[in-house]
């Protein structure tokens, strides 16, 4: 890693560096030689307890951010010219219901499957207010560029489908994958419907707009031998719980 981020207390000094460091991507080296930095946002806290590689969850300020090398160039210190607005990320809706429909076999046997799975989402824990669409506003301010998400409005949010459930099985036979990516989620329409869903399967909520969202892992599908019941082994114990239920 050449380059270190570091949060700023004046937005416009860049000397002004805080004692919080903002965790970067790896940077890889593009066709046209060019080394993209991805800074990785703060998370809003969540239940799902990601934090993005950071050591805290957003600390509900106006973040602004800058670059520097962490080694001197001669001697001398190497800062970016600009700053960031580091706007905070959200963690993917909740799984309020999970319905299973139809399991393919002996529920207690290996690779068993269902005909199909459906539910809703909980969007209760997120907030519409702060979400950033992948439009970035550039300026040159005094000698300094600023970069600039552009904020949804509240309505423009709403409006919006960005949520789809994922499961994932992997066994010996290679790896099963169900998904209600092609008719996503969102505030207006909570529900989702995938097909062939395996048991055993890690089961997250996925984003197709992931300057909005990240990726967040629900937990395991799992069946009880004892109840013979199905439920969600969750990821955290800080989730809710999953209300599963089973049909023929």
């Amino acid at each position: 890693m050449y380059f270190t981020g570091t949060l700023l207390d004046d937005m416009d000094d860049l000397s002004s560096t805080n004692s919080i460091d903002v965790f970067l991507s790896d940077a890889t080296r593009t066709d046209a030689g060019i080394y993209p930095i991805r800074i990785k946002r703060f998370v809003i806290e969540n239940k799902y307890q990601i934090k993005n590689g950071q050591d805290t969850y957003w600390n509900l300020a106006d973040n602004y951010c800058s670059l520097k090398k962490t080694t001197t160039y001669y001697g001398e210190d190497v800062v970016w010219q600009g700053t960031i607005n580091l706007v905070p990320i959200q963690a993917a809706p909740l799984v309020s219901i999970l319905d299973l429909k139809g399991v393919n076999g002996d529920p207690t046997a290996i690779d068993i499957s269902f005909q199909s799975a459906s539910g809703s989402f909980d969007f209760s824990e997120n907030d519409f207010s702060r979400m950033y669409s992948r439009e970035l506003v550039v300026t040159v301010d005094g000698g300094l560029t600023r970069i600039n998400p552009t904020k949804y409005s509240l309505v423009e949010a709403q409006a919006l489908t960005p949520s789809y459930i994922y499961f994932n099985y992997k066994s010996t036979a290679g790896t099963q994958i169900s998904s209600s990516q092609n008719v996503p989620s969102g505030f207006t329409n909570t529900g989702y419907s995938v097909l062939s869903p395996f048991l055993n399967s890690k089961v997250q909520v996925r984003t197709n707009a992931n300057s909005i969202f990240i990726t967040s892992t629900v937990g395991q599908l799992e069946y009880d031998t004892i109840t013979s019941t199905y439920s969600i082994n969750n990821s955290t114990n800080t989730l809710p719980t999953v209300a599963v239920s089973y049909q023929d």
